[in-house]
C-alpha cells in the first residue's frame, strides 16, 4: 500500500516506486507533481484503498485527471521551476511556497541503478552540471525563512 507522508506544511509526497510529489494549494484544489511512469501509476494513488477484486474495472477506479500544462496560464503561480537540463528533454523541477522541492527524475536510488543497470542521458555534460547544481540550491526563496 502506497503511503502518503508530509514534507511541508503544504507539501506531500505519495510513498512510490515513482515517489509522487503531491501540492495541496486548498481544501480542494491538489496537485500531483509527476504521477508516476504510466496511467497505471496513477490509478493506484487516486484511490485511499485497495478494492477487492469485483470493484477493480475501469468502470469503478479512477479516472484520468486532468493535466495542467507548466506553461498554462491556470498553472498555479506560486509553484517555481526549476530547470533540470540533461536527462531528458526540458525536465523541471517544482518547488513549493513551503520550500519542499520536487527533482523529478534527476537523481536515481541506488535501488533504482541496480535494478535498471543503466539510465539514459540525453546530454551528459548538461546532466552533470544539473547534478551540480542541485547541491547548491537555494534552500530558501527571499522572502522566505
Amino acid at each position: 500500500m502506497y503511503e502518503l507522508k508530509q514534507v511541508g506544511r503544504q507539501s506531500y509526497y505519495i510513498n512510490s516506486p515513482a515517489k509522487i510529489g503531491v501540492y495541496r494549494q486548498s481544501e480542494n484544489g491538489i496537485y500531483l507533481i509527476d504521477s508516476g511512469n504510466d496511467k497505471e501509476a496513477a490509478k493506484k494513488v487516486l484511490y485511499g484503498g485497495y478494492p477487492f477484486k469485483e470493484l477493480r474495472s475501469k468502470f469503478l477506479l479512477a479516472k484520468e485527471s486532468e493535466v495542467t500544462d507548466c506553461s498554462s496560464p491556470d498553472f498555479p503561480s506560486e509553484l517555481e521551476l526549476i530547470p533540470l537540463p540533461g536527462l531528458f528533454f526540458d525536465m523541471v523541477g517544482v518547488r513549493t511556497p513551503d520550500n519542499t522541492v520536487f527533482l523529478a527524475d534527476c537523481v536515481s536510488s541506488p535501488t533504482v541503478l541496480e535494478k535498471y543497470g543503466i539510465i539514459f542521458v540525453y546530454d551528459v555534460a548538461q546532466y552533470l552540471a544539473t547534478l551540480d547544481s542541485i547541491e547548491t540550491i537555494r534552500l530558501l526563496r527571499p522572502g522566505l525563512s
